[in-house]
C-alpha cells in the first residue's frame, strides 16, 4: 500500500518534470531562432594562447631585469621554463593529432599512406 503511494507520488513527479522540460525546450527552440549559437572556443585553443602569453611574458621580464637592472635569471629556470611550456605545445598537437586518426570520416584529412609519390 505504501509502495503504491510512494510510486503514485514518483509518477506525479516525473510527469511535471516532463511538462517542464517540454516548456523549456520550447523556449530554448524560440531563442535559438533569434540568436545563432555561440561558437565554443576549443580548449586547446585557448590554451595555446596562454602558452604563447607566459613565453612572452617570461621573455619580456628576463630582457627588462637584464637591461635595466643587470641581473640575469637562472638559467636553470629559463630552461625548465621554456622545456615545460614546449612540452605543453608538444602534448596539445599529440592530443589534436590523435583526434585527427581516430576520426577518418573527416574529408579534409588526405591519406598519405595510398600515395606512392610521397617523399620519404
Amino acid at each position: 500500500m505504501l509502495g503504491n503511494i510512494l510510486f503514485y507520488f514518483k509518477l506525479k513527479r516525473i510527469k511535471r518534470q516532463g511538462e517542464r522540460y517540454k516548456r523549456e525546450k520550447k523556449i530554448r527552440d524560440v531563442y535559438a531562432q533569434y540568436w545563432p549559437e555561440k561558437n565554443k572556443k576549443k580548449v586547446s585553443n585557448v590554451m595555446l594562447i596562454v602558452i604563447i602569453i607566459a613565453i612572452v611574458g617570461y621573455f619580456i621580464a628576463d630582457y627588462t631585469l637584464q637591461k635595466n637592472a643587470g641581473i640575469e635569471l637562472s638559467p636553470t629556470l629559463t630552461t625548465c621554463w621554456f622545456t615545460f611550456w614546449g612540452v605543453e605545445i608538444v602534448a596539445l598537437a599529440g592530443i589534436r593529432v590523435s583526434k585527427v586518426i581516430k576520426n577518418p570520416n573527416d574529408s579534409t584529412i588526405v591519406e598519405s599512406e595510398n600515395n606512392n609519390n610521397a617523399v620519404g
